[in-house]
């Protein structure tokens, strides 16, 4: 709230940290449910996982379109590996959660009760699959650089970016080198969202 930035971005900032907030509550929920499912065997705790995660999902796909909203670019691409094809299937994912009434009208509807489900290894419809893994990923993907943001107004004094790189090393500590490498320093000038 207290960054320079414009009243736009400020405001996407502020709704990416809330979702991001969201999407990890939300994971959380559902994984708990999940893991109770598996004790009880009751179907309503199996709906509720879902339903979690189903929120989870939306709360990541909307947090990333005002993420990337602030630079005007795509966040996915089924066609570029790595993130962005991950990302895309984020997207999927979500639509296909969403438009429950376009997929009992679409023409290969088949009979399946739900749009998306819960497998063994993560999410699936009959098109896209998400392990537990990739969605983990994104969501602390995601709480990671909200933290960053949520918090970088704190190091805009006169210790500034060598306090958020130590910050930032603590939660990360394979990202250590050595403190005269350069790198690390342009690595930390990255991380900056005050500029």
């Amino acid at each position: 709230m207290l960054i320079s930035i414009s009243k736009s971005d400020r405001i996407r900032a502020f709704n990416f940290i809330r979702r991001s907030s969201d999407a990890l509550a939300e994971y959380r929920s559902a994984r708990r449910a999940y893991n109770k499912f598996f004790d009880e065997r009751f179907p309503h705790i199996y709906l509720q996982a879902l339903h979690h995660f189903e929120v989870c999902l939306a709360c990541a796909y909307q947090g990333h379109e005002l993420l990337f909203g602030m630079t005007g670019t795509p966040f996915f691409d089924k066609d570029k590996p790595g993130r962005a094809e991950l990302n895309y299937r984020l997207q999927r994912l979500y639509n296909s959660s969403k438009h429950t009434e376009g997929f009992v009208r679409a023409s290969s509807f088949v009979g399946d009760t739900v749009t998306m489900w819960i497998s063994n290894s993560g999410l699936e419809t009959r098109k896209e699959k998400m392990s537990f893994d990739e969605l983990a990923h994104i969501v602390s993907d995601m709480a990671f650089a909200a933290w960053i943001m949520a918090k970088s107004y704190i190091w805009r004094g006169k210790e500034g970016l060598p306090e958020l790189k130590k910050a930032v090393l603590k939660i990360f500590p394979e990202a250590r080198t050595d403190d005269d490498d350069p790198t690390l320093t342009e690595k930390s000038n990255r991380l900056s969202l005050n500029e």
